[in-house]
């Protein structure tokens, strides 16, 4: 009878507190029923104030690495490719990387242009950006590496050159740059407004060139999960809720 009852308090609410005040019996299904709710409120509310989460984008946890998922995010001196057989595995990874390579040359470049702009200052701006690279040929480090990250134009832009931080070829090399001053600017770069990543790889001599880039992200503050997901605390006091 009380099995029936919680039943009826979750299916028929109306009716159920209608009987209810026609008829006690039905006072305990429903006060069952609420201090199940209050228990799931409070367990949701303790999982989300100690959980926090990284701020990226794209949005990891509802779009993977997208920008390196696709290749039509991506203008290159040479070939631009998705490749389905070397890629990063990870939870927040998809099952690609953007391919690019250029036959008889010591140079080859490739541009990200970011669909909305991205704000990199103060408080609530993204604070690092983070890629793997694999160098598949040729099997010498190259001699230079230069990013570029722009404001609208060419002409407006923050450098640095990261040779140092490719380590090895035929591995993937983890990048991590914080944004901010190790940076120089040009014209009148602006870290608010930034549309798009431009990487430069030059090597001594000419030779077949093949590079992977996987897993780019700009990252954030962590912001715990009470900021990020109120509305998921309140999904969960009502375990029947989609």
């Amino acid at each position: 009878m009380v099995a029936y009852g919680i039943f009826e308090v979750l299916y028929a609410p109306r009716k159920a507190l209608k009987e209810a005040v026609q008829n006690p019996r039905y006072i305990g299904p429903i006060l069952v029923m609420v201090l199940f709710i209050i228990a799931n409120l409070g367990f949701g509310y303790a999982l989300l104030s100690k959980t926090y989460l990284d701020q990226t984008m794209p949005d990891a946890s509802a779009d993977l690495d997208k920008w390196t998922e696709n290749a039509s995010y991506w203008n290159s001196s040479g070939t631009v490719a998705n490749n389905t057989q070397n890629y990063i595995s990870g939870i927040y990874y998809g099952n690609k990387s953007i391919e690019f390579s250029l036959n008889d040359s010591s140079q080859i470049w490739m541009e990200l242009n970011i669909p909305d702009s991205l704000n990199c200052s103060g408080v609530e701006g993204y604070k690092n950006l983070t890629f793997r690279v694999k160098i598949v040929e040729p099997a010498d480090l190259p001699s230079n590496v230069s990013i570029y990250l722009f404001s609208s134009t060419k002409q407006d832009c923050f450098y640095q050159n990261i040779t140092d931080k490719m380590n090895s070829t035929s591995i993937w090399n983890n990048i991590t740059l914080p944004l901010g001053q190790e940076w120089t600017p040009s014209g009148n770069a602006d870290w608010s407004n930034i549309t798009s990543l431009k990487l430069e790889f030059t090597w001594p001599s000419e030779s077949n060139i093949t590079l992977l880039i996987d897993g780019l992200f700009f990252h954030g503050l962590y912001k715990s999960g009470m900021e990020v997901s109120s509305g998921l605390l309140v999904s969960l006091g009502n375990p029947y809720s989609p």
